[in-house]
């Protein structure tokens, strides 16, 4: 009997033949790696049970990790800060998760060969200073938002589902760098909301050591009303003062991705609701008035900052 077919059937390739001189295929997770030596990385090691950031190394299937030592940490600078965000109930556990995740790279096995020199990648969000910059020799990962380079001192320790290269330095979020307005002034977008703080004596307020959340307009939200009403707030400082203190929720940050109606006072003692939770894209209203995709949530150093469209005015 003949059959015509499509195509032409080439025989099934054969099984690669291992390499008894390459040894076993590790079976060891990525997490495996880091807890077989509790003494070099004590920190980390806490600080991802902590936050359940020890199941990402455990079930990723691809995953790079720079992990920081000891030294690391008692490099960090300021060093009080890592204290500081372990008071989860006062900070939640959003700010060691990305002070972590910003070591990794997930869905990519990236050997020391594959870092040349000048290389950039991305690990956590950062809106800041999103790219390290790896340098070698010798080899460093830096960041503008590092003060010192963090030397790699150990490289390629394969796991089953990654590879795990070993730094001396933490590489840090900016927000462990930035407090409110210095996050804000650096963004560029908010420099009449800064005016109208500090001319009406809330700077010390928003540089403290916190925690808050703040829901900021940007410029063009203010100047939306017009320059007349901008005006018109400079001179109304203690009418300023209340709009401005409707903005904060006081002594807590908002968690993230609550996905159900929610409700908190101000500063000024009005009632924000936060509503319609968007999970796709990051962004949800307060009060109606919707926060901005990708400017909701940012982190700095003593707060939580949300972009809003529109002025939050208390209620009368």
């Amino acid at each position: 009997k003949i059959n015509t077919i499509t195509d032409i059937l080439f025989p099934p390739e054969a099984p690669p033949t291992s390499d008894p001189s390459s040894g076993p295929l590790p079976t060891q997770t990525v997490w495996d790696l880091v807890t077989s030596k509790p003494a070099e990385f004590a920190t980390f090691i806490s600080a991802a049970e902590s936050v359940g950031y020890d199941d990402v190394l455990k079930s990723s299937s691809a995953v790079t990790l720079f992990a920081p030592n000891e030294v690391a940490f008692s490099n960090l600078l300021p060093p009080a800060l890592l204290v500081k965000y372990f008071e989860t109930d006062k900070w939640t556990d959003e700010y060691v998760w990305e002070l972590l995740s910003c070591h990794d790279i997930e869905g990519a096995v990236i050997l020391s060969t594959d870092l040349a020199d000048g290389a950039e990648f991305a690990t956590c969000r950062d809106i800041f200073d999103a790219e390290f910059v790896f340098t070698s020799p010798p080899p460093q990962i830096a960041k503008m938002t590092m003060p010192v380079p963090a030397n790699v001192v150990q490289t390629d320790m394969e796991a089953s589902n990654g590879i795990v290269h070993v730094v001396d330095q933490v590489m840090t979020a900016s927000f462990l760098r930035f407090n409110f307005p210095e996050a804000a002034d650096f963004l560029g977008q908010f420099s009449i909301l800064l005016e109208l703080i500090e001319i009406t004596d809330l700077l010390d307020f928003v540089e403290a050591d916190g925690p808050f959340t703040i829901y900021a307009p940007t410029d063009e939200v203010f100047m939306g009303y017009g320059e007349q009403f901008v005006n018109g707030l400079k001179e109304d400082l203690g009418g300023t003062r209340d709009i401005l203190l409707n903005h904060v929720v006081p002594d807590l940050i908002v968690p993230c991705c609550m996905g159900e109606l929610t409700e908190f006072s101000s500063a000024s003692g009005s009632s924000l609701v936060l509503d319609n939770f968007n999970e796709d894209v990051d962004v949800y209203t307060v009060n109606g008035i919707g926060t901005l995709p990708g400017l909701t949530d940012i982190l700095v150093s003593n707060a939580k900052v949300n972009v809003i469209s529109d002025l939050l005015f208390p209620t009368q």
